[in-house]
């Protein structure tokens, strides 16, 4: 079972112990991504999360890393649309050191001038890696079709220009605005002695943290269900399609187990179709991009240039299949045995119960109830399915984003 504690100064810890584990994950997160920036703030949340590796009061960014790794600890972090996270993964015997650093890089670094313009070359390198991939382009171009070019749209990287431009205050100003007591979760899975690990929250972070608290953004989410066409001299044409579903905040059971029973499964539908019947792919997948405002679901898939049409011509058709006859009892029967399992397996790792128990706070201020979540799985019935294809893949609100060498491609005809 997981414990939910809430300090007075706003901040929150969930910790769950894993007595037959000899590990411990730490998660520092913070409510802030690039859904919350605009266009001349794009990529800081990602700027800001590498510059706090880069020196504080107490350490210079080599000492940072070795203190932790010398004694067997994993330290890094990663943005996302709207979070934050610096985490570290440890033997139980270093939880103090873990959370000694994690407050120093959060509370201490001093954002030096000269840092600053070196990572500007490490984050251009990333975004020019990123460019370099055909998928990661696709995927990107998508989230901005579909919300144009705000929010949720915005890259998480930003852009070469932009990096560019940023100064030392740019950091200030963010951290003072986002990097709140009220917008930080903190846990901590695995081996563990409860009342220790709140004492050292308490004093590494809760009494540390002063009155600031969240600037508060508004998000203006508009759905565009654009076409972004990249031209990229490629031997495959890269395809995502998106189609407008729920927020995080609703139950997600029926969309994972739609996305698992049209491509997840080596015997679901679209698999079966598109690359085993057809030949004509190797990779398709449905996947959720699902946050707290809003959601999407996304059709990804390669597949040669001159067989694109042939492939959206026979996907929109087997969609059409789900839309009007659903999926048996079988197939739903498969779907929450598979589903079911996944949730069994996110308690086995100290890492994945910490960023559950992270993802169920910050969203509804809760862990993970695993009996809950299986009675939701085994509580889907083939119609819940149906309602869910005739809803919301709906061909009149859909975006399209387009990697590859034929500038006549037109994905949304196929779907008309």
């Amino acid at each position: 079972m997981n414990k939910i504690i809430k300090f007075n100064s706003g901040l929150r810890l969930v910790l769950q112990n894993i007595p037959y584990s000899r590990a411990v994950a730490i998660g520092v997160t913070v409510g802030v991504g690039s859904s919350f920036e605009n266009r001349s703030s794009n990529g800081l949340s990602h700027f800001t999360e590498h510059m706090l590796f880069k020196g504080t009061k107490n350490k210079n960014a080599f000492e940072i890393v070795n203190y932790l790794e010398m004694v067997g600890v994993n330290i890094n972090a990663f943005t996302t649309k709207e979070q934050t996270m610096y985490y570290t993964l440890s033997s139980f015997e270093h939880i103090k050191d873990c959370l000694e650093i994690l407050s120093d890089i959060f509370f201490n670094s001093v954002f030096d001038e000269k840092e600053i313009e070196k990572e500007k070359g490490v984050i251009i390198e990333e975004i020019n890696s990123d460019l370099d991939s055909a998928v990661t382009v696709c995927i990107n171009n998508i989230s901005k079709a579909y919300y144009g070019n705000k929010n949720y749209g915005l890259k998480i990287l930003g852009t070469s220009e932009k990096i560019k431009e940023y100064k030392r205050n740019d950091f200030l100003d963010f951290i003072d605005k986002f990097y709140t007591s009220d917008n930080v979760v903190i846990s901590i899975a695995g081996k563990l002695d409860e009342n220790e690990a709140i004492d050292l929250v308490d004093k590494y972070f809760n009494q540390v943290f002063d009155n600031r608290k969240q600037t508060k953004i508004h998000k203006d989410i508009e759905f565009k269900f654009n076409s972004k066409v990249f031209i990229k001299n490629t031997k495959q044409s890269n395809i995502a399609i998106a189609f407008p579903t729920y927020s995080a905040m609703e139950n997600s059971h029926v969309r994972s187990m739609f996305n698992y029973l049209t491509t997840g499964a080596m015997s679901s539908r679209l698999f079966q179709k598109i690359r085993e019947e057809l030949g004509l792919v190797y990779d398709i997948a449905f996947f959720s991009q699902t946050y707290t405002e809003c959601g999407n679901i996304v059709l990804h898939l390669g597949t040669s240039n001159n067989l694109a049409t042939k492939a959206l011509e026979n996907i929109r058709e087997e969609l059409d299949k789900i839309k009007s006859y659903g999926f048996t009892d079988d197939e739903v029967k498969m779907g929450k045995e598979q589903l079911k399992l996944k949730v069994a397996l996110m308690q086995e790792q100290a890492m994945s119960v910490m960023r559950t128990n992270s993802r169920m706070v910050s969203l509804f201020n809760k862990g993970l109830d695993i009996d809950e979540e299986l009675k939701n799985i085994d509580d889907i019935k083939p119609m819940d399915l149906l309602n869910y294809a005739k809803t919301y893949i709906d061909y009149n609100k859909m975006a399209s984003s387009y990697v590859g060498s034929d500038p006549n491609l037109d994905i949304l005809k196929s779907f008309k």
